[in-house]
């Protein structure tokens, strides 16, 4: 099921986030202008690391940057809107194994 994620015009949004998955995220992007592009990057933690993705446009898919053996644990999408925008976003993932924790 996708989720509709609203940014309007000249503002920043949180689009997804996800800890400790892999997998993709898909995204369809609309502009009221028309033009359903949207400036995207990815946030990864713990340290706060940038990926930029520059302008995407209309709908795709996006691989979950997430990967132990590099030390990102989660990450975030961002969205940077020149026109009121709405982002339908699902993902099509599942917990990354690789590591687990014992309490």
């Amino acid at each position: 099921m996708a989720k509709e994620v609203k940014i309007p015009a000249g503002q920043t949004v949180d689009v997804w986030f996800g800890v400790n998955i892999k997998g993709q995220v898909s995204y369809a992007i609309r502009t009221r202008d028309g033009s359903n592009s949207l400036r995207m990057w990815w946030v990864k933690y713990p340290f706060g690391s940038v990926d930029q993705l520059g302008v995407l446009s209309n709908q795709g898919k996006l691989s979950i940057p997430i990967s132990w053996w590099k030390g990102v644990v989660s990450a975030k999408l961002r969205g940077s809107a020149g026109s009121d925008t709405l982002v339908l976003v699902g993902e099509n993932a599942e917990v990354d194994a690789t590591v687990t924790f014992h309490f």
